[in-house]
Order: C-alpha cells, then structure tokens, then sequence
C-alpha cells in the first residue's frame, strides 16, 4: 500500500488519497482520518476508514499504530504500519451506521447520503430521519458548503442580510457564504435562508462555490441541450451547462432539467458526492 498524492480538509475530515492494492483487488480510495491524527503527518494513528472514489472497494477496518507515516513524503507502508481487509462492496462508506429510518439499501440515494452523513456535512431533520425527499433549503445549502471548508470563523465579517437573524444553525454559513461570493440573496438586501431552493439556485451557488475554492472538476460530457433549456434563467445558464458537463448535476426524465422545480434534500447529497470525489 503505497502512493499517497494529496491531502485535503473536508468538513471535519482529511483525505489522503492513495493507492490500495490486495491481491487481484486494486482501486483509488481516499484515506479519511480525524484531523486531530493528522496534525503532525507522522503522528501515531488511531483507527482510519476509507471511502471509495470509484465505488469497487473500500477497507472495512484498517489500523496503524507506527509513528513513522510519511504522509507527506506518499508512503504508507502497510507491511510495517498497519493491517486491513480489503471487501468487495458498493460505495457505502466503511464504518457507517445507517441511523435513518426514511433512507434504505434500496433508494438510488443510499450511497449518497451515506457519503455526506459520514463526511459530517448533512445530518438528519429530527429523530431518525433524513427526510431525503423533503425540499431543501437555501440556509442548508451554504451550511452544508460551510462544513466542507471545516466552518471557519467569521469574527468581524459583515452580516449583509436583514433576515439572516443570529443563533440560527445556519448564521455563521450565510455570512461565510456571503464574505466569499458564493451567495448573492434578493435584491431586497434578505437572503431567504428558511425558502426552499430551485434546482437552477443550487446550480449558481455550487458555481460560485466552485469559483471561490478553485476546486473545479474536470468535464467528462459534452454540453446538453435540455428541453425547456428556455425555462433556464440568465444567470443560472452557464452553472447549469459547467456542471452537467463535469458530471455533477443531471436532468431529469424526458431530458428537461426543471429549473424552478425544488431541489431535494436527496439531490443534493448526491451532487455533493460526485463533486468531493470529482475534486479527489
């Protein structure tokens, strides 16, 4: 095991992402570890899990307890460091226990709401639920993009929205948000953080996001021509083309992308996966 090429902070988390290989077996996966381990690269390092960039496997439990982990320098010796298994499995992320009643092995979400529920930037509405079909809303979107740059301090940044009211779990993301470009809000000087979105709002602030971090997936499609592409407004068309053709947002069907429609909280946690394992 061998090969580490990059370390990132997503929300809570680190990746390193490297080469895993056993026997027949062998895939890229990103190596997530509490960011606490990684403080010093060659500290000693409590248990690791790792998620799959391309679905084929992922570790169920890998352990490494030598102070000599050159992260920094790609190795990762598994002869000298650690033990692990290899599986066979989908992307669901090791280690994760499915805690939602309303999110089963069966919906084409599972996956991804496992990704983002065990990164630590969505988490569920109420008890046992993450109500993966309810609307999702324009503070949860920057809250969610908020925890995926670690949730930063905005001590002595402007608070430009009259309605973004302190103490909300989505303040601080709004302010963040509004600091970096990524939103805009209405021209009334409110930013709607309890409206819920359109598909072509998250499009634009993903974009924008986009922009700000310099994170940028590589296009694998080529443009598409949607059916009610006039449905499209002005500012969302270029954010809307970029993403569907990096592979991070599709249509729906009958080839209409349904701009206005409202995105759901299940939507979202599906773009945000192929866009942390397109920026890998």
């Amino acid at each position: 095991m061998a090969g580490t090429t990059d370390i990132k902070q997503i929300g809570t988390i680190s990746q390193i992402t490297f080469m895993i290989a056993s026997g027949a077996v062998s895939a890229n996966c990103a190596l997530t570890i509490d960011k606490s381990s990684m403080d010093a690269y060659n500290a000693s390092l409590s248990t690791i899990a790792v998620m799959p960039t391309d679905g084929a496997v992922y570790v169920d439990s890998l352990y490494a307890t030598a102070t000599n982990v050159a992260a920094e320098a790609g190795v990762f010796d598994d002869a000298a460091n650690s033990q692990g298994t290899v599986t066979q499995s989908g992307s669901q992320p090791a280690n994760w226990q499915n805690p939602f009643a309303d999110v089963h092995s069966t919906d084409w979400f599972y996956n991804d709401v496992a990704y983002v529920n065990f990164m630590n930037l969505m988490n569920g509405t109420g008890v046992n639920a993450f109500s993966p079909n309810s609307p999702l809303t324009r503070g949860m979107v920057v809250t969610v993009l908020y925890r995926m740059n670690g949730s930063p301090s905005v001590k002595g940044l402007a608070n430009p929205f009259s309605d973004n009211l302190g103490g909300q779990y989505y303040t601080d993301g709004v302010v963040w948000a509004a600091n970096n470009g990524t939103v805009s809000g209405y021209d009334n000087g409110r930013y709607g953080p309890n409206d819920n979105i359109t598909r072509e709002q998250m499009s634009a602030i993903l974009m924008r996001y986009e922009q700000f971090s310099g994170e940028k997936p590589t296009d694998i499609n080529a443009a598409k021509q949607f059916n009610d592409a006039g449905k499209i407004s002005t500012y969302a068309k270029d954010a809307i083309n970029n993403l569907t053709m990096q592979g991070i947002i599709n249509g729906k069907d009958g080839n209409i992308f349904d701009p206005q429609g409202q995105a759901t909280r299940a939507e979202f946690a599906a773009i945000l996966h192929r866009f942390i394992v397109a920026i890998q």
